[in-house]
């Protein structure tokens, strides 16, 4: 398995983080963003456990895929860990990526009303991965949530650090994701809960193009950016080989070093945001 040539990452870094990347609107490019993050952090020093939030399961499929005939969405996963039925040593496995770990989706359908009769529902994901944090045995979590806004969604947002949110250039409806996301993370916050800090909107387009372009402008006029993707195929290509984006670039190259500059912004943003957590 190739590996992603190693950067500086260091300055990036604290002994844990959790970021959720999130939308209240599916096909938003959610589920690229955050393979595509966590394949960009992952090190010998900085490993990362990828976590797939979303009852769909895209995440699993993809990175927890090892070319065997065994189907990763059959998998135990954070479904079972969340309704009491396995432990994170149950569930978490390899991916191949060195040094980057998934826990799959499991049984998330129907969780929202499971949660709801616990008490305390929206801190289960984060007690569920407390023993994760007071190990540091990641240097990263990475969470792809649901496409929504039930009780599961505001239970990552919770147990995070920081929040991106994911829309896609051109797309009235996938930015009324955003503001809605926006919205329910004030929510959280005025309620007393510790809810992650919004590092901005990692906006993507299928190709680029003035009208992606324009849609780009008039988001940033009400939200802040944490990245913008301009070329999704190239990272689509990354998560459905499960190689790091870094891998599949030529280093010197015009794609290559937008790319290094398109994930980049991403982690600055992230930093920035652990900063203000922090304060």
């Amino acid at each position: 398995m190739s590996q992603a040539p190693q950067q500086s990452l260091g300055r990036y870094l604290r002994p844990m983080a959790i970021v959720s990347v999130a939308t209240h609107k599916g096909g938003t490019g959610k589920t690229t963003a955050a393979f595509a993050l966590a394949t960009s952090l992952v090190s010998p020093r900085s490993p990362v456990l990828l976590v797939d939030g979303d009852p769909q399961a895209n995440l699993t499929a993809r990175a927890g895929n090892d070319g065997s005939d065994d189907d990763p969405v059959d998998l135990p996963g954070l479904g079972e860990l969340l309704r009491g039925e396995a432990t994170l040593a149950d569930v978490v496995i390899e991916t191949q990526v060195s040094n980057l770990d998934l826990l799959p989706a499991g049984a998330l359908v129907g969780i929202d009303p499971i949660l709801a009769s616990k008490p305390g529902a929206e801190m289960t994901v984060r007690q569920a991965l407390a023993p994760l944090v007071a190990s540091n045995a990641y240097k990263w979590i990475v969470m792809d949530s649901p496409p929504s806004q039930g009780l599961s969604v505001r239970a990552m947002l919770v147990a995070s650090d920081v929040v991106l949110a994911t829309t896609m250039t051109a797309s009235i409806d996938s930015s009324t994701g955003v503001a809605d996301l926006m919205a329910l993370i004030d929510a959280l916050a005025g309620a007393g809960m510790p809810v992650g800090e919004f590092a901005g909107v990692v906006a993507m387009a299928q190709k680029k193009s003035k009208r992606a372009a324009a849609s780009l402008d008039a988001l940033e006029a009400w939200a802040p950016i944490a990245g913008a993707i301009s070329e999704r195929a190239v990272w689509l290509d990354a998560e459905n080989l499960r190689e790091p984006i870094t891998a599949l670039i030529k280093p010197g190259t015009k794609q290559g070093d937008e790319i290094h500059a398109e994930l980049e912004r991403i982690k600055k943003s992230v930093s920035r945001a652990l900063k203000r957590r922090s304060k």
